[in-house]
């Protein structure tokens, strides 16, 4: 995948994770018991957003300083954060805040929004590992950091 691609592509979950956060935002307060899944999700959410803006800077910086198996790479990565966030607004989305429906939906499904938590701390942990690859890649192709 080129570059352009890429950069597109993170705009793309860029949003969806802030449209989540917006959602999830709302519900904070509502269900006690998940107030802390909420926060991490949120917070993570917020960590996995900085992540790929940093890589959407380097990409816009040096669209062709890395060889088309880190592209590779980071098109996975982003597949990832996609399905993850995907699963995260279907979720989000059977949640109906203020009715004895939703509450009880909520408290069935805290295990799987604590599962997703968990998906977005590995994605957040995928993308640091990215970026410091990307950062090591180009120092020993190019002598100093260009992205």
């Amino acid at each position: 995948m080129d570059p352009i691609s890429l950069t597109a592509g993170i705009c793309s979950i860029t949003a969806n994770c802030l449209t989540t956060t917006a959602k999830l935002n709302s519900l904070y307060g509502k269900y006690q018991i998940a107030d802390q899944t909420i926060l991490g999700i949120q917070s993570e959410t917020k960590l996995v957003g900085i992540c790929l803006n940093e890589i959407q800077n380097s990409l816009l910086k040096n669209p062709y300083a890395l060889t088309e198996a880190v592209y590779s790479v980071i098109d996975d990565t982003l597949i990832g954060c996609e399905h993850v966030y995907s699963v995260l607004d279907t979720e989000v989305q059977k949640i109906r805040p203020g009715s004895l429906s939703g509450r009880l939906a909520f408290l069935w499904n805290e295990e799987v929004m604590s599962s997703i938590l968990g998906q977005i701390r590995r994605q957040h942990f995928g993308l640091n590992f990215l970026m410091t690859s990307m950062i090591l890649y180009v120092m020993n192709h190019f002598g100093k950091v260009c992205i």
